[in-house]
């Protein structure tokens, strides 16, 4: 490796700025660094290149390669927070949907015992009804007779009436 990192840099940027072709700077990165370049499209290689230029600018300044370094801890750290804030809430959530469906079993338990109760009303005040029908029909039934029986004693009192009355 004969060139310096900001030879590379400054190669690098000029890919970057299109005075060289990015895909040539690329693989000579690759060739340089003792890797083999992959087989990508241009478009790609410019993105590695691009990448790469930006690696050798943060190479070349120091304090805000700390800076990006310190962002980027920021926000694995905000990142690990919020993740555990969600597992929080998410438990929550779980915990909230049990207490639900517990009540929800609660619920249909009560309502299957108040339908027991009200189909055993409802059976009950039909045998009710069906006694008082029984015992109407047989009341009916009793009245007709003895409507019968009065009837033909009725004529037959009658027909004595007549015969007593033509008698005397």
């Amino acid at each position: 490796m004969s060139r310096t990192i900001n030879s590379w840099g400054a190669l690098c940027l000029a890919a970057v700025e299109g005075r060289e072709d990015p895909s040539v700077v690329s693989k000579m990165l690759f060739e340089a660094s003792g890797c083999k370049a992959p087989a990508e499209t241009d478009a790609d290689l410019g993105v590695t290149v691009k990448a790469l230029a930006t690696l050798a600018e943060l190479l070349e300044s120091p304090a805000e390669l700390r800076r990006q370094i310190a962002d980027l801890d920021r926000a694995t750290l905000a990142t690990k927070a919020a993740a555990e804030v969600a597992k929080v809430e998410q438990a929550k959530v779980a915990k909230a949907h049990e207490a639900l469906d517990a009540a929800r079993r609660a619920h249909d338990a009560a309502l299957d015992k108040e339908r027991a109760e009200h189909r055993a009303a409802l059976d009950k005040d039909k045998a009710e009804i069906e006694a008082a029908k029984k015992e109407t029909a047989a009341t009916l039934a009793r009245a007709k007779t003895d409507a019968d029986a009065t009837a033909k004693i009725r004529a037959d009192l009658g027909r004595r009436l007549k015969i007593i009355t033509e008698a005397a």
